[in-house]
C-alpha cells in the first residue's frame, strides 16, 4: 500500500512532534513549543495546518513538508517551504519526499515558491527541480564606538549633521495604521510589500501576533510624507544592543542613500546600538544599498546567529522558482528564518 499524503489537521500535531523528535531533531523548538508550531502553521483558527504529512500503512508519519504563505488573502501567491523530511526506512513508497513536494505544488500552484537556509545536500534537489540558487548578503551600518560584538573597518561620523529626514521608532501595534498610511507613494517607482506578494493579513499575523518575539516599526519621513517603513527587532547580547532590520514595508527609492544612512546612523548613536544589520537576497539587496547599508566584505565579521550568539559570519543558501518574471525578494522575517531555535 503506498504512503498517503495529505494536509495535516491540528489533531496530527502530537504525531508530527513525535516524528520531528525521532527523525529531525529531538530538541527542535516545535517539539518543545506547541504554541509556536500552531502560530507558524495555522491561520484564522482553521483546523487544517500548513503542513503536509505522509502516512504509511501502519498509520505512522514517515514524511513531512511544512510551508508558509506570505499572502493570506490569495494563499497561493508566494509560499516558502519549511521542514522537508522523509524517513525512508518506514516509508512504504519510493520517492515519498518528492511526492510530498509534488502534492504541495499541484495543490497550491504558487507564483513564487522558495526554500531557505538550505544545506548543500538539499541544494542539489532544488537544482534538479529547476530552482534558482542564490546566497544571502549581510548588510550593516556600524555604530561609532569600538565593539567586541563585530569587526569592520567601516566607520560613521561621530557627529552627524541632522538632515531633513525624521526617524521615529513606533510600537508594532501601529502596523495597521502604517500599512494604511495615505502618504505612502505606492507607485511602481518605489518598493512596497506587495512586490513580495505580502498582504496586510499576513503582516499583522507575522509581526503583531508573534507569540515570542517583540518587533517594532521604524518610520522615516520627509515633509510629513512617509519615505520608509520597516520592521525591526532589538537583540541584546552581553548588555549591548543590536538592531536588526527584519522586513521592509515601504521604501521611497528617490531619496539619496546618504540621507538614509545618516538618518539611521543618528538613530544608532542616539539609542546606543552597536550596529544595525539587514540580511537580504535577490531584489532586497538593492533596497539595502538604497538605505545606505554597507555590504559585509571578506574582512568584516558581522554575526548572523544570536540564539545562541556566535561570533562568526553566516550565509544562507536560498532556492526559488517563479512562474512569472517578477523580482524575488528575501528578508530576514520571511519563511521561518527569524524564529527561536
Amino acid at each position: 500500500m503506498p504512503d498517503i499524503i495529505k494536509i495535516a489537521d491540528k489533531k496530527d500535531i502530537p504525531k508530527i512532534q513525535e516524528y520531528l523528535k525521532n527523525y529531525w531533531s529531538e530538541n527542535h523548538i516545535f517539539v518543545k513549543n506547541k504554541k509556536l508550531f500552531i502560530w507558524q502553521h495555522t491561520y484564522d483558527d482553521s483546523q487544517k495546518l500548513n503542513f503536509l504529512i505522509a502516512v504509511n500503512e501502519k498509520f505512522n508519519i514517515c514524511g513531512v513538508l511544512g510551508f508558509i504563505s506570505s499572502n493570506l488573502t490569495d494563499f497561493n501567491k508566494c509560499s516558502w517551504t519549511a521542514i522537508w523530511s522523509t524517513q525512508k526506512t518506514i516509508c512504504d513508497s519510493k520517492n515519498t519526499g518528492m511526492k510530498l513536494f509534488e502534492f504541495f505544488f499541484n495543490k497550491f500552484n504558487p507564483i513564487i515558491i522558495s526554500g531557505t537556509a538550505l544545506t548543500p545536500s538539499v541544494v542539489n534537489i532544488y537544482k534538479f527541480l529547476g530552482f534558482k540558487i542564490i546566497t544571502t548578503k549581510h548588510n550593516f551600518i556600524p555604530g561609532v564606538n569600538k565593539s567586541n560584538l563585530f569587526k569592520s573597518s567601516k566607520k560613521i561620523k561621530k557627529k552627524i549633521i541632522k538632515n531633513e529626514l525624521k526617524i521615529n521608532n513606533m510600537p508594532i501595534n501601529k502596523i495597521r495604521q502604517g500599512l494604511r498610511d495615505k502618504t505612502l507613494n505606492m507607485s511602481l517607482k518605489n518598493y512596497n510589500y506587495k512586490f513580495s506578494y505580502k498582504d496586510e493579513k499576513y503582516l499583522l499575523h507575522r509581526y503583531k501576533s508573534h507569540p515570542i518575539y517583540k518587533y517594532s516599526l521604524i518610520k522615516i519621513s520627509l515633509n510629513n510624507f512617509t519615505r520608509c517603513l520597516m520592521i525591526v527587532k532589538k537583540v541584546t547580547i552581553k548588555k549591548k544592543k543590536i538592531l536588526r532590520v527584519i522586513d521592509i514595508i515601504f521604501l521611497d527609492l528617490s531619496i539619496n542613500k546618504l540621507l538614509y544612512r545618516d538618518a539611521l546612523a543618528s538613530f544608532i548613536i542616539d539609542n546606543k546600538y552597536e550596529y544595525v544589520d539587514f540580511i537580504t537576497a535577490g531584489g532586497s539587496n538593492n533596497l539595502a544599498a538604497q538605505l545606505g547599508f554597507y555590504e559585509r566584505s571578506k574582512n568584516d565579521l558581522i554575526p548572523g546567529n544570536f540564539e545562541p550568539y556566535e561570533k562568526k559570519n553566516v550565509d544562507n543558501i536560498i532556492a526559488y522558482k517563479t512562474t512569472k518574471d517578477d523580482q524575488y525578494y528575501f528578508f530576514k522575517g520571511d519563511s521561518d528564518a527569524d524564529r527561536p531555535r
